[in-house]
């Protein structure tokens, strides 16, 4: 096996083709995430990001997109904006994967959402989750009657609120993909907004990752596209969503609605005209990502699973976590207790922000 390294601007159109022609045979790399899109996008707007080719023989067997952190660290491309990290590999390839490390010039390479059905890692993995997918695959019909046989509620109280946003208010319309600018702007705000009163980083404010969903959203290819989809009542905009999609998946990313309208559940009235509308265009799953929720719950039909862990040529790194994570024991159950919630918030904070930068 060999491994060679490159900016993504520095492929040429045959390893290109054959990034995508190894995505398309594997079924493990559906996500936009592994479109070369995605890759080249993101270094459009930063200037750490590289792609290890691997050859065995003469023939090109994968890639191995990643973002340096340090010299030899490094993580997925996106830091905290990828929902989906793998190796794109040619199905049934296996690979050493310290190796590969150490051909890219690497010490340590984190992870936090593998797919956790690539074999070749499965040894590195720490903590698994699942991310929650709406499978209309055989058809909006036999989705919906899944939903009923399983007991969900929600589908027939968002058609209430849906009905009673109607009467006092007036008719709906959802836009899949719309190409007014003014809509993104609205959805930055209305994000921004949301993570200011979560108490969460805004991912907003840094200007490359506003730059690099903008990109996304211009981008109209075959095979990977930006999706900026908007629902309105009357005239007035109540719901907006950021994604990106392959050629069947369409992936949940950023979700926003007008705090004012809050009562109709916004959010729930917008994904239910997303599942309806999907299979016009093709789209077989829409993929709501990591993390537990009431509505993740009620609407999903399907989890693929994920993993979180690092490969590592040394054993420091998952040392060093494990010393952090008892000297914190120790601190929960002494009287510093108290004192130390300050700086550990700030810590957060500091931790929070570089994942950004």
């Amino acid at each position: 096996m060999h491994i060679s390294i490159a900016t993504p601007d520095a492929l040429d159109t045959t390893e290109i083709e054959r990034w995508r022609s190894i995505k398309g045979s594997n079924p493990e790399l559906v996500s936009p995430y592994f479109c070369p899109e995605y890759t080249f996008l993101t270094a459009s707007v930063r200037d750490d990001i590289y792609v290890g080719i691997i050859e065995e023989g003469k023939e090109i067997v994968g890639f191995f997109p990643f973002q340096k952190n340090s010299r030899f660290t490094a993580g997925p491309v996106g830091g905290p904006l990828s929902d989906y990290q793998g190796l794109i590999l040619k199905k049934g390839f296996e690979i050493n994967a310290k190796e590969m490390l150490r051909q890219c010039g690497l010490k340590t390479w984190n992870f936090n959402h593998l797919i956790a059905s690539q074999s070749t890692l499965q040894s590195y993995h720490k903590i698994k989750d699942v991310s929650y997918l709406i499978d209309i695959s055989e058809g909006l019909d036999h989705y919906l009657e899944s939903l009923r046989i399983s007991g969900s509620k929600l589908l027939s109280t968002t058609l209430r609120k849906q009905r009673k946003l109607e009467r006092e208010i007036g008719p709906i319309s959802f836009f899949y993909h719309t190409k007014d600018e003014n809509v993104l702007s609205q959805m930055f705000e209305w994000k921004s907004q949301q993570y200011l009163k979560t108490g969460k980083m805004d991912a907003f404010s840094f200007k490359w990752i506003k730059k690099l969903i903008k990109n996304i959203w211009l981008t109209q290819a075959e095979g990977f596209s930006g999706v900026l989809s908007a629902l309105y009542v009357n005239d007035t905009l109540i719901a907006a969503h950021m994604g990106m999609r392959s050629d069947e998946v369409w992936h949940w990313w950023f979700p926003t609605y007008n705090p004012e309208f809050a009562k109709y559940s916004p959010g729930s009235i917008f994904l239910m005209k997303m599942i309806e509308n999907a299979p016009r265009k093709k789209i077989k799953v829409i993929d709501l990502g990591k993390g537990r929720s009431r509505y993740k719950d009620q609407f999903s039909n399907r989890q693929i699973e994920l993993a979180e862990g690092v490969i590592s040529l040394s054993k420091f790194p998952g040392e060093i976590k494990k010393a952090g994570e008892a000297i914190a024991n120790v601190i929960r159950r002494t009287p510093l207790v108290v004192p130390a919630r300050i700086p550990a918030r700030v810590i957060r904070r500091y931790r929070d922000w570089k994942k950004f930068s």
